[in-house]
């Protein structure tokens, strides 16, 4: 076993111990962990939380091997753990990004792991330290199969120079300066505008810098198109617009619009040196601020959880295009930030309810669910409500469908008949292990074979602690964001979101952001779904074209 590789190990093994990580994993068949490691916790960030817990081969890399073997006549190698000295290289490279370097866990996952699994999965029967130069190409040829942008393949490259090279795991480093990226050639070369012709110079003026990076023309005004002219089609898609719209207008990076704080607007007043306002003299009195979280910009022995405020002018020409739009993003998502207040305040999940309350099950299917549709409604009239809603995104419009169904509900009894996805709903409900007791409105018991669900009741303190002991992901985004001076509460975010609301998600429904119980912190990936590798116009999710 190679020295240095040893080394490694040892090193990463020290920073897991240190943090309080179990080293040794019990691992199923496929190399899954029940448990792994919580990254985000480790690093003592906030949502989204990122897991290392797949210690097996990469599914799509394996996908690819198999494609090529089929077309060969060779049997399919089944998606099997990793070997144990693989394994390890993973959670070390994992430790020392994370705990020694302070890199942010969505990097340390996507960056670094994932094309540490492609490497291993190509490298089959080879340790680490016997890593060779065919086994990258391997590596680099598959990646550019299934993900046509060459994004993969230039996280290999950089996983051969920076953990590989860099630490001389391999017996055969440097292994780097043999890799060729097509895509990257001639982005350092710098010349001298001095040395240029007049021609040279105005071709410039074409190129881009790092243009692997950036849309082509075309998409880009597509995009454009898309979210200046068109009605976004689901709450989502609304808050997906206003981070692009903002992205364009100034320049921010994914990160830094999706953290934007609800209180984001800020003016800068300029006066000459009398004190005279510089509007008088021909400029500009008053400048709007965007109010932001910067990234990229931890000090030397900050985390890499921590944001650092900052502020930056915003064109005069876009000034009121960006309140426009920021403004109509306050109040969409008003709703769910006075949720997610309530919540935060109070520690617990629902908080309009005392704990010994016993509450309607048809009170409870939206605010555990987010679907706002519980009784059986003709299809006209909640499509009218459907579309209403869409129109604006009028929390109005949800409590009058509210009242609609409960008005109806009052008059017509059981006769109106419940929506069929709530009777589904609260029917595996019962059948889960732990779910609370299904009672009567006196509070005893309701042991009766044939449910009638309109009479049920459920008792708020055991639905809390049901909630909170089997299903995680309902749970609201409620621990404080670390800032270089203090805290930001989740509920001070502009671009807040319904968690796991799957009938706007999957059924071309609409949610219920007034009664949602599961309030979100904004992801990158709110707009990695939309604007994927896909080759096609309009959204991956909510099309709109």
């Amino acid at each position: 076993m190679h020295e240095s590789f040893v080394e490694y190990i040892r090193h990463g093994k020290a920073l897991a111990e240190r943090k309080g990580l179990a080293w040794e994993m019990l691992l199923d068949a496929e190399g899954r962990a029940d448990i792994g490691w919580n990254l985000t916790e480790a690093a003592g960030g906030s949502p989204p939380t990122i897991y290392l817990r797949d210690f097996g081969y990469d599914e799509k890399t394996i996908r690819a091997i198999n494609s090529r073997r089929q077309e060969q006549g060779l049997p399919q190698l089944p998606k099997l753990a990793l070997s144990c000295h693989w394994i390890d290289l993973l959670k070390a490279a994992a430790c020392d990004q994370l705990l020694y370097r302070r890199n942010s866990p969505g990097h340390v996952s996507q960056n670094v792991v994932r094309p540490l699994k492609v490497l291993a999965t190509c490298a089959g029967d080879l340790a680490p330290w016997q890593l060779n130069i065919d086994v990258i190409h391997e590596a680099i040829s598959l990646a550019q199969e299934f993900q046509a942008s060459g994004k993969l393949a230039d996280l290999i490259r950089g996983a051969i120079n920076f953990v590989i090279d860099a630490n001389h795991l391999a017996e055969a480093s440097p292994l780097y300066p043999a890799l060729s990226s097509s895509r990257l050639t001639g982005l350092n070369i710098r010349t001298s505008r001095a040395a240029k012709s007049k021609d040279q110079l105005l071709d410039d003026l074409e190129q881009r810098k790092r243009a692997e990076r950036l849309p082509e023309r075309r998409a880009f005004w597509e995009l454009i198109r898309i979210i200046f002219t068109e009605p976004p089609q689901s709450f989502a898609d609304a808050m997906r617009f206003s981070v692009l719209k903002t992205m364009v207008i100034c320049g921010l990076r994914i990160g830094e619009a999706v953290l934007l704080p609800a209180d984001w607007k800020r003016h800068r007043e300029y006066y000459d040196v009398s004190g005279r306002p510089a509007g008088e003299l021909g400029g500009y009195s008053r400048a709007l601020m965007l109010r932001h979280f910067a990234e990229k910009q931890q000090l030397e022995q900050s985390d890499s959880t921590v944001l650092f405020e900052a502020a930056q002018p915003v064109p005069e020409m876009f000034a009121e295009i960006l309140s426009e739009t920021l403004d109509d993003a306050l109040r969409i998502t008003a709703p769910l930030r006075e949720t997610l207040r309530l919540q935060v305040q109070s520690g617990r999940l629902l908080p309009w309810y005392d704990r010994h309350n016993l509450v309607p099950a048809t009170e409870l299917y939206t605010r555990l669910t987010g679907n706002p549709f519980w009784l059986n409604i003709e299809e006209s009239v909640a499509n009218d409500f459907v579309s209403r809603y869409r129109a604006g995104f009028e929390p109005a419009v949800l409590d009058e469908l509210n009242h609609f169904q409960s008005t109806r509900y009052l008059a017509l009894g059981q006769s109106s008949g419940l929506d069929m996805a709530m009777y589904v709903y609260f029917h595996r409900l019962t059948k889960k292990v732990g779910a609370p007791k299904l009672r009567h409105a006196s509070g005893t018991e309701y042991c009766e074979k044939r449910k009638s669900w309109g009479e049920v009741y459920l008792q708020i303190g055991e639905l809390e602690d049901y909630l909170i002991a089997s299903i995680p992901t309902k749970i609201s985004d409620t621990k404080p964001i670390k800032l270089h001076n203090g805290e930001l509460q989740t509920w001070e975010l502009l671009f807040l979101s319904p968690k796991r609301a799957l009938a706007e998600g999957r059924n071309d429904g609409i949610a219920d952001i007034t009664r949602c119980c599961s309030v979100g912190m904004p992801e990158t990936a709110m707009l990695g779904v939309a604007l994927g590798e896909v080759n096609r116009p309009g959204f991956r999710r909510g099309s709109v074209v």
